[in-house]
This record gives structure tokens, sequence and C-alpha cells, in this order.
């Protein structure tokens, strides 16, 4: 799948983020968290959703999960606020594809 959005292509077969065809450097995780997002933006996706698919045989705390929102924030789209507020429901990726 190749979402393309603002100046981000993102590819989910090349497990990549380019912004104006050059590849962004982003972490595994914070990468994961995006896509899921980005599949699921149509919904509010919980907490416990995202550490599932992040963290699927780990225990991790809301710190874990913040530093990974924090890491979509800066390196993607999500940065101009797409990336709606995390509660203890969840988030949701806001932009329309």
């Amino acid at each position: 799948m190749l979402v393309e959005f603002a100046d981000f292509e993102l590819d989910d077969e090349r497990f990549e983020l380019r912004r104006r065809g050059a590849r962004i450097a982003v972490q595994p995780k914070v990468l994961t968290l995006i896509l899921h997002l980005v599949r699921n933006h149509e919904r509010v996706v919980s907490v416990s959703e995202l550490r599932a698919v992040l963290w699927p045989e780990l225990a991790v705390g809301m710190t874990s999960l913040t530093r990974a929102v924090r890491g979509a924030r800066r390196h993607s789209p999500m940065s101009d606020g797409r990336l709606e507020d995390l509660r203890p429901s969840g988030g949701r990726h806001s932009q329309e594809f």
C-alpha cells in the first residue's frame, strides 16, 4: 500500500516514509504506529490496541507509547495536528485518504 498525503508518501511494502521523494529516517516502532493509524484513520484506535500492535509480547507503560507518538508527530505530517490527542480511549490520524 502506498499512501500519499501533503508532501509525504507512506509505503508499507518498503516500510518507509518519504517526504518529497526523500526517505525519512524513522524508528521502526514509530513507523509501525504511523502505518497502523493511517490504516485505521476512520476510527479511534485504543491505547490497548496500540500497545498490542507495537509491543505484542511485552507489557509497557504509557511512557513508551507517548514516546512513539512524539516520534510520529516529529517525523511525519502528524506534526500539524493530524494525530489527535492520545487519551485513555486512544488516538486516531485525522487525515482523509
